[in-house]
């Protein structure tokens, strides 16, 4: 099956130098854990992470197992000492924990390939261990494993590779077993719908260390090759990319701009210099029109490299994207069947739609029979909780009803192209109110540096109008 083609989504373009001029002072602070504790406002916020990652580098899978782990892990140490002594933590003797040092992961390799210990029932590769099972049955705890329509639980793609577990009326009682099953299903197997970019045998010691504990250090390893990846190499990129207030189309169109007022400023002084006599010297004045040309040029295609706009800063705003774009039209459509069906939303946060089939209804398909269609406004954290990872702060990665984000869904892939001069948004988050000015402040610099330049080259050169 051939691989989808990823959307465009008409987002600027900014080389790396620009990128680095743009982070390294009031951004350089900024930590993967702020922006999971909602210590960021937009256009940094967790919400706006999650659409760059989903739409940008199609690596949302990373944050939504980050977020996953946090809330697991807080969940699993609420529970009563009786139910986590199931699952033992580190200090057990009984049990070892991944990852494994390298030795001992080489020597599980050439276990693992020998023939002789393949054969013995003591020992079983991860091959032998796994076997096809239908996904368990939906977890209230973990939602966001069936986000993905193409693989909802219960369809063939959902069916996963997972370990036999011991029968024991121990095993059984371990808190979590089932939701911890269907991690492995749609995060750690090979094939799996959000699958993890990890190395294969970190990965399958994690699934056979699931096999026998469900305690949250199983997954450490995995949670912080992911944290890392995001933090690193993620991260950087997004605030990057958030420093930007345009879009594509205008950042060619200040390109252009700025093109055609440098060849201006180029004619203006050529023509004057071919036709106008510099004798006496005062008449060299008339080079001065072709000044504030070459000011605009090097101010235009100075911010055209920085992504930014002088317009849109003043307004303090930044362009909306793609998928914003999208998704504003999504509500706008959500809001007019509002309006024509007088139906009014059932609270501040939430607006359903509901329609009933016509004909006759029994209590039993009372809830069935009804199709509703919701949207749900996440509400951003206060500072006062940024220490906290509580289920509220994730909850638009926990919540069914919160917006998917892959990018082979069909909102993805009717992206329109954004108009030059289009729709924008407020800008809240001070650092990039920072950022926005100090970028302004350079674009200033810039263009006064390269229009004395340019007067310096031209008021020099005699005028060709002498030499006839």
């Amino acid at each position: 099956m051939a691989k989808r083609k990823p959307p465009k989504t008409y987002a600027a373009k900014l080389h790396p130098l620009a990128a680095k001029w743009n982070i390294q002072k009031h951004l350089s602070d900024v930590s993967l854990a702020n922006i999971l504790a909602g210590d960021t406002c937009p256009p940094i916020s967790l919400a706006d992470f999650e659409a760059y990652l989903a739409f940008k580098e199609y690596s949302l899978e990373n944050l939504q197992f980050i977020v996953w782990f946090q809330d697991y892990r807080k969940r699993f140490f609420e529970l009563s000492a009786a139910e986590q002594a199931y699952s033992p933590g580190p200090s057990s003797s009984t049990f070892t924990f991944a990852a494994p040092s390298y030795a001992d992961i080489e020597r599980r390799a050439q276990e693992s390939s020998s023939p002789r210990l393949s054969k013995s029932p003591e020992r079983t590769s991860l091959a032998t261990t796994l076997e096809f099972a239908p996904s368990p049955t939906r977890s209230a705890f973990l939602p966001l494993l069936s986000r993905n329509r193409s693989s909802e639980c219960g369809s063939p793609l959902a069916s996963s590779f997972l370990p036999k577990l011991p029968e024991s009326a121990a095993h059984d009682r371990q808190p979590m077993r089932t939701e911890c099953m269907r991690v492995i299903s749609t995060f750690l197997r090979p094939g799996a719908p959000k699958e993890l970019t990890l190395d294969e045998i970190l990965r399958d010691t994690i699934i056979r260390n699931l096999a026998v504990n469900t305690h949250p250090d199983i997954f450490l390893p995995a949670y912080e090759e992911m944290y890392n990846t995001l933090e690193r190499m993620s991260l950087p990129r997004f605030l990057a990319f958030a420093t930007m207030n345009i879009n594509r189309p205008k950042q060619v169109f200040w390109y252009l701009c700025g093109m055609l007022h440098l060849l201006g400023s180029i004619a203006i002084a050529v023509a004057i210099i071919c036709l106008v006599s510099d004798m006496p010297l005062r008449k060299r004045a008339w080079r001065l029109f072709a000044l504030p040309y070459a000011w605009f040029a090097g101010m235009q295609l100075f911010a055209a490299f920085r992504g930014f706009c002088n317009q849109v800063w003043n307004r303090n705003g930044v362009q909306l994207h793609a998928w914003e774009m999208h998704d504003d039209d999504e509500e706008s459509k959500l809001f007019v069947d509002r309006i024509v069906s007088d139906k009014t939303p059932s609270s501040d946060m939430a607006i359903h739609l509901s329609q009933r089939p016509p004909g006759p209804e029994s209590e039993d398909d009372h809830h069935d029979a009804r199709h509703e269609i919701s949207i749900t406004i996440p509400v951003a954290p206060s500072h006062s909780d940024a220490g906290s990872t509580s289920a509220t702060m994730i909850a638009p990665f926990l919540s069914n009803d919160s917006k998917d984000f892959s990018p082979s869904s069909s909102s993805a892939n009717s992206f329109n192209r954004p108009p030059i001069f289009g729709p924008e948004r407020i800008v809240q988050d001070p650092r990039i109110k920072a950022v926005h000015q100090q970028v302004m402040n350079s674009i200033y610099l810039v263009g006064t540096v390269y229009v004395i330049l340019f007067a310096i080259i031209v008021f020099t050169v005699p005028s060709r109008a002498d030499a006839h």
